[in-house]
């Protein structure tokens, strides 16, 4: 089985290659979305896994959405760890889908949906998880979950403000607003 990783953190990214090469993949690397689907078109895969980090909330399940209604794309499974997160704090969407038509047909991915503030937690814990030996470990593992309750109640602090101020500005956020 041949697969297409993108990941722009590179030390993430050889972690990974170098796990799926021990257990007989091949894996190719990437780090970034245009470099992704440059390889897509000129190279044959049978996976692909792609991360996608949201402004807010709110729009990771719009994506997901979005994604979902595709008639090009075919849901085959759905894992909310926004809704219900894994017990190290862990939060992200993901979908597991297959390309029914296409340049891409055949090919399965799975799509990580996530906040910035989430990703910002994620490489952190990541990279503890791919070393071998961390001094400290059940104390950093506590202070990360801490912080993920934490990043968590800031996002959804953050979504009600940029609700709020869409309300007062005519359902226009982010950019679109003017003084």
């Amino acid at each position: 089985m041949r697969l297409l990783l993108a990941e722009d953190e590179r030390s993430l990214s050889r972690a990974i290659v170098t796990i799926l090469e021990k257990n007989n993949y091949t894996a190719d690397a990437v780090y970034d979305g245009v470099e992704a689907l440059e390889y897509l078109e000129t190279g044959n895969y049978d996976a692909v896994g792609i991360r996608v980090i949201c402004s807010f909330f709110d729009e990771v399940y719009r994506v997901a959405g979005w994604l979902k209604e595709r008639p090009q794309i075919q849901v085959l499974q759905v894992k909310d760890y926004l809704a219900y997160p894994k017990a190290n704090g862990y939060r992200s969407y993901h979908i597991i889908l297959s390309i029914l038509e296409g340049q891409g047909k055949g090919i399965h991915a799975e799509i990580q949906l996530r906040t910035m503030a989430i990703d910002f937690w994620a490489s952190l814990e990541h990279q503890m998880k791919y070393k071998h030996k961390v001094r400290h470990e059940a104390l950093i593992q506590d202070e990360l979950k801490r912080c993920a309750d934490e990043i968590a109640s800031v996002d959804l602090s953050i979504q009600t403000i940029r609700d709020l101020l869409a309300e007062d500005f005519g359902g226009e956020t982010g950019d679109k607003i003017e003084k």
